[in-house]
């Protein structure tokens, strides 16, 4: 879709996670943040958050909601 995005979580080559959401406006919802199961309980998907959110910055996204 044209006012979403989707990003990828990888590990050497396999992916681990994601994150996805619409644009709206200016802001961005986050819809959803998915970890696989073998990798969850390790601050991954926090940090996969502050990732995301910093990448959200430099587009210029005024907020971004979880």
């Amino acid at each position: 879709m044209k006012n979403s995005e989707y990003y990828g979580l990888f590990n050497d080559g396999e992916i681990i996670g994601f994150c996805g959401g619409w644009l709206v406006v200016d802001e961005y919802q986050v819809n959803k943040i998915v970890i696989d199961k073998p990798h969850q309980n390790k601050k991954i998907r926090t940090n996969f958050l502050h990732l995301c959110n910093a990448t959200f910055k430099t587009k210029r996204y005024k907020k971004s909601y979880c």
